[in-house]
């Protein structure tokens, strides 16, 4: 199973996991979702050639800032890439046991 993970718009990636329970196995608090993306989230539709891959990776869900095209947000070129949407911001990529 995979890791879930941050790509900041740098394209750096930062593999995180639930600070409530500090280690990988926990589920994450709504206020650690919105630490990580910097605002209120907003669950990322997964274009449909991407999903096959993310799914391999251990990934059911993305997250980013709402609002972050409001908040004239840096682009992400790396997260869109792998969701196959435009998206802004920190990006958080969310294995199924962790966002419950």
């Amino acid at each position: 199973m995979g890791q879930s993970y941050v790509i900041k718009p740098d394209g750096s990636k930062r593999v995180v996991w639930p600070a409530s329970t500090n280690e990988p196995k926990g589920k994450f608090l709504l206020t650690e979702l919105t630490t990580f993306v910097g605002g209120f989230i907003e669950l990322i539709p997964i274009a449909p050639d991407k999903l096959a891959d993310l799914r391999h990776q251990g990934i059911d869900h993305v997250y980013a800032n709402e609002d972050g095209r409001r908040q004239h947000l840096t682009a992400n070129p790396a997260a869109s890439a792998a969701v196959g949407v435009g998206l802004v911001g920190n990006v958080l990529f969310v294995t199924a046991r962790e966002d419950q």
